[in-house]
């Protein structure tokens, strides 16, 4: 009766494996079939290295496919992703093998497999909520510090409102480049970043900063260190 069980389970095994390769066959051929009769009318040069992706002509200028800045965008993003990756790994590879103890090591092997079998998105989830709400406006809490090097309490609030602001615009323009990046509608992802976020940042930090000044000369004593 055990044998039976055994051969049934391995061949619905073999049964399912099958039906998954068979699935993504499918999935490859079907693709291939409707993308072929586009390069009857584009040709896989311009399609490969063509920099203006309009599939629907709106200008006038004739509809274009080209997908060279969807290219190397997901090129750039994915060896920062890299780069990133390999400095953080090889440090964790060192701390455990030369710096950590066995119950340390216990403890951390554990985590890092967890971590490896994470999806990406969630990554990107937690980054986008990092790098767009808990640093952009935590920096905001650091104006003093820039502030303090001034002796003219005017200059230092109005530096160190500007100087946060530019620091929120850091974070939001990381996140447009390594998350958002492939929102970028044919652009390389730091220019999509840096014109998305400059359009409303650059005139807000011009109107905080404003605001400061004027609340400051107003009611200076909010500004002051309680002893």
């Amino acid at each position: 009766m055990r044998r039976v069980r055994n051969t049934a389970f391995s061949a619905l095994l073999c049964a399912l494996t099958a039906l998954t390769v068979l699935t993504l066959a499918f999935v490859i051929y079907f693709i291939v079939q409707e993308a072929l009769p586009t390069f009857e009318e584009v040709p896989l040069r311009e399609f490969l290295f063509g920099r203006r992706w309009m599939p629907i002509d709106y200008t006038g200028a004739g509809a274009s496919f080209g997908i060279f800045n969807f290219i190397m965008g997901t090129l750039s993003v994915s060896l920062i992703a890299m780069l990133l990756a390999s400095l953080v790994g090889l440090g964790a590879a060192v701390f455990l093998s030369c710096v950590a103890g066995a119950r340390t090591r216990a403890v951390l092997y554990p985590l890092i497999d967890l971590l490896a079998g994470i999806p990406s998105v969630v990554y990107g989830l937690v980054g986008m909520i990092l790098l767009d709400y808990v640093l952009a406006f935590s920096f905001l809490g650091l104006s003093c510090v820039f502030a303090k090097p001034f002796k003219n309490k005017l200059v230092g609030v109005a530096v160190g409102s500007a100087a946060v602001c530019v620091l929120r615009f850091l974070c939001s323009f990381l996140s447009g480049v390594l998350i958002w990046g492939n929102l970028s509608d044919g652009l390389p992802a730091w220019i999509y970043s840096l014109t998305y976020n400059g359009s409303y940042m650059l005139p807000e930090g011009i109107m905080t900063t404003i605001a400061v000044v004027l609340l400051y000369k107003a009611a200076p004593q909010l500004f002051s260190a309680n002893n």
